[in-house]
């Protein structure tokens, strides 16, 4: 049994998009907390979580930060962690559209360029974590790369209420 299908709720998934739920929990990498948001936390919860649990995860990271990703996703991530701006060096993106361009006050480099002026990289997207970190390191990037994701307590999930 792996570690997925150890933790999926015992309790009964009905319709298609229940039985695709159960299906999707069951997979290793999908990450439980991701599907809570899409089927069951709100958003107000979700900017708790950035800020009870990554807030303090960003802020023992060391020196210059680099954020993947200036989508939707950053702008919740910055609403949730208002002083998070003054941490960020820079953001980057795989699409190169998006390069040259600030987001937040902050410039918008390639990928490769980035690399080399952070010391740390915050992932900030719900999808393709792994293979994102994993770009950065074929780049030669061998700081510390945090995702979204990487640390959820359990507790989050038991009696987490927002009123």
């Amino acid at each position: 049994m792996n570690t997925a299908q150890a933790v999926t709720p015992s309790l009964p998934f009905t319709g298609l998009s229940g039985r695709v739920l159960a299906r999707l929990l069951e997979l290793d990498f999908v990450r439980y907390h991701r599907l809570q948001l899409g089927f069951v936390e709100c958003p107000l919860q979700y900017e708790r979580f950035i800020a009870d649990v990554l807030g303090p995860r960003v802020d023992a990271m060391p020196g210059k930060l680099g954020v993947f990703g200036v989508g939707v996703h950053t702008d919740v991530l910055i609403k949730s962690l208002p002083t998070l701006t003054e941490r960020i060096h820079c953001f980057t993106d795989n699409n190169g559209a998006h390069w040259r361009q600030t987001r937040h006050g902050k410039p918008v480099l390639p990928p490769a360029e980035a690399v080399s002026t952070c010391d740390a990289f915050l992932l900030s997207t719900a999808v393709y974590q792994r293979v994102l970190e994993a770009d950065l390191r074929r780049l030669g990037f061998t700081g510390p790369v945090m995702a979204m994701d990487d640390v959820v307590p359990a507790t989050w999930f038991l009696g987490n209420r927002v009123s």
